[in-house]
């Protein structure tokens, strides 16, 4: 996946564009694919890696029909109109900018994977964790705007994403 950035200096990119790591401590930017999200079905992933195994947060993960547009504040990281997308801590899905409705816990250890599904078919975006369904999100696909791309906002410096392919899509279990 092909990927963009709105600050050069926030993200490291390794492993041919797969391995993002933040380089600060901020909300103030986001990670958005520059590969349109158009198949009626569609499945991706990531690995998720802390800096400190003592910090177990700092992270969204979703889809936003604004990919040029900024995406993070810094009062709240995602504009809950343009995006869905899970925080990967329970504490941060309280009040009234949550964006999904939350099955299972969704707090994650360093090598969780995170699955997001954008599934047209049944105008629904499903969140996975370790391939188990966690969330779902309260924005359906057909209340964005056409194409959607996937993003990312993470918080702390040295902490990294990679975008891998560990759980097979057919096997995920669906509400």
């Amino acid at each position: 996946m092909c990927t963009e950035h709105e600050h050069e200096n926030d993200f490291k990119l390794d492993n041919r564009d797969k391995k993002i790591t933040k380089n600060s401590d901020s909300w103030r930017s986001s990670f958005v694919s520059n590969v349109p999200l158009y198949d009626d079905t569609f499945f991706f992933e990531i690995c998720f890696n802390y800096y400190d195994d003592d910090t177990l947060d700092g992270l969204f993960v979703g889809v936003t029909d604004a990919p040029k547009t900024r995406i993070s504040s810094s009062s709240y990281p995602i504009d809950t109109e343009r995006t869905c997308a899970v925080y990967n801590n329970d504490i941060g899905l309280h009040g009234q900018n949550r964006s999904v409705r939350i099955a299972v816990s969704c707090e994650t250890a360093s090598g969780d994977v995170l699955g997001v599904l954008v599934d047209r078919k049944n105008d629904k975006i499903l969140f996975y964790k370790n391939g188990e369904q966690v969330a779902e999100g309260l924005k359906k696909p057909s209340d964005l705007k056409r194409p959607l791309y996937a993003f990312t906002t993470l918080f702390y410096s040295g902490s990294c994403l990679e975008i891998v392919e560990k759980f097979k899509f057919q096997n995920l279990k669906r509400s």
